[in-house]
């Protein structure tokens, strides 16, 4: 048994809420949530059985009083999460009662949407459980770290690796995904996505033509197109390519990226760490 199934156990025996969930790149944290849901809505085993109808419509996304947002992705909103507290405190649609509000990126609430959710997680509706993701419990903030059951999801890599080879991922990335993403769907995401491509074209004259200077003069216009999360990518897909002393170069620059940097510069900034 892994760490991660060790976790599991022991949160079927407990069941607490709310639950705060660290995870880590690498890791399968939605299929863990997913796990500990069925373990409080099955009706037909200990733990749960994968068969039942709540079983399968957790699964599958069907499951009706299960509400997520995701701040990785979108902004969240007052008027949004009080719609969802609303919905948590009437009777449940589905047969057992149980209600799920899930949101990842804790750490993004501001200290507003912190309070509304500390006044329903101290108070919570009969049956609702409570589930926070973060990617760094340190910039939580403490009223709502300090109610929760903490755990951390670790990365499981030849599991990852299994996923992305039968996603047929480019095997040339998979230490830049193992790395830098948290899910098979967010490779996925970024994978198939026309962002992908213009950032590995210009990985690619980066590593093979630097020294040509019209495929330089190009891949300086298309960065300059660049947002400065895919700016940020790139970084992060250049990084194992760089001297060691360079390292903490791109290290800073990533983190200096919200200073809207001008982006010629950086470019030049990532050419001088390559030579």
């Amino acid at each position: 048994m892994n760490h991660n199934e060790k976790i599991l156990k022991s949160l079927i025996k407990n069941k607490p809420s709310p639950l705060l969930l660290e995870e880590s790149t690498a890791s399968f944290t939605m299929n863990f949530i997913y796990d500990f849901m069925k373990s409080i809505c099955c009706t037909k085993a200990e733990s749960f059985c994968n068969t039942c109808e709540s079983c399968w419509k957790i699964t599958r996304g069907k499951y009706f009083d299960f509400h997520l947002i995701n701040t990785y992705k979108d902004s969240i909103h007052k008027e949004d999460l009080l719609s969802i507290i609303n919905k948590l405190s009437y009777p449940s649609v589905e047969k057992y009662g149980n209600k799920f509000l899930i949101i990842y990126g804790i750490e993004n609430v501001n200290k507003q949407i912190a309070n509304m959710l500390l006044k329903n997680i101290e108070n919570p509706s009969k049956n609702t459980y409570y589930i926070f993701v973060t990617r760094n419990h340190n910039n939580i903030i403490n009223t709502i770290k300090s109610r929760c059951v903490f755990y951390k999801i670790i990365s499981e890599e030849k599991r990852f690796i299994k996923e992305l080879e039968s996603n047929k991922i480019d095997q040339r990335y998979f230490s830049y995904f193992l790395l830098n993403f948290y899910s098979i769907d967010e490779v996925l995401d970024f994978y198939n996505n026309e962002t992908f491509s213009k950032i590995v074209n210009v990985y690619e004259t980066l590593i093979n033509d630097k020294n040509k200077l019209i495929s330089i003069h190009k891949s300086l216009i298309s960065f300059k197109t660049f947002s400065y999360y895919e700016i940020a990518k790139l970084l992060f897909l250049l990084e194992p390519k760089v001297s060691p002393e360079n390292k903490e170069k791109i290290y800073h620059l990533i983190s200096s990226l919200k200073y809207n940097l001008n982006k010629t510069l950086v470019f030049n900034e990532i050419l001088s760490m390559l030579k």
